[in-house]
């Protein structure tokens, strides 16, 4: 029994053994200081990542700033160009109003005459060419744009200054296409 004593002993001894190894293993795995080393450097990874999407979002935020610059720098210069159109417009129906166009007096009434006179008589030809409705001139500056034709032809196509084709065209920017 000396020998069944013995590796019992053993036995015992190395259980013992592996259980203080494991008890050692264990508290140091599981220590406040382990785990609060692991929570920092899991709080600095995440302060990290904030501040890279915290500089992304401000590059998204500028960039969309810029495009909104450009966009009302644009608005601007169509309302300057609309202001400068009306200005041209009014300008040009005041020099029409200050003209002195002859007024144009209508000729006295033709008195009826005796019967012994000839009848007059209206010889109506017809012209070889139709007569055309009128057309508004903004149908046709965008008639002429969808085809494909450039404002500069269309402003001396249609005896029209090239700021005010300009400014038609950008005003129906949306119905070209």
């Amino acid at each position: 029994m000396n020998m069944f004593s013995a590796v019992i002993i053993l036995l015992l001894s190395i259980n013992i053994v592996a259980l203080v190894i494991f008890w050692l293993k264990l508290r140091s795995s599981f220590s406040a200081n382990r785990i609060l080393g692991s929570i920092q450097s899991e709080v600095e990874k995440l302060i990290i990542d904030l501040g890279h999407e915290a500089d992304r979002d401000v590059a998204l935020l500028e960039s969309r700033i810029a495009g909104l610059k450009e966009l009302i720098d644009e608005a601007d210069k169509r309302i300057l160009l609309a202001e400068r159109e009306d200005a041209k417009r009014a300008q040009s129906r005041k020099i029409v109003s200050n003209l002195d166009v002859p007024s144009f007096k209508s000729p006295p009434p033709v008195s009826p005459t005796n019967d012994s006179e000839e009848p007059i008589t209206l010889n109506f030809r017809r012209s070889p060419t139709p007569i055309q409705p009128l057309v508004p001139i903004t149908d046709q500056v965008l008639d002429l744009a969808k085809r494909g034709i450039s404002a500069s032809v269309i402003a001396s196509k249609l005896s029209m200054p090239l700021g005010e084709v300009e400014l038609i065209l950008d005003m129906h920017s949306g119905q070209l296409f």
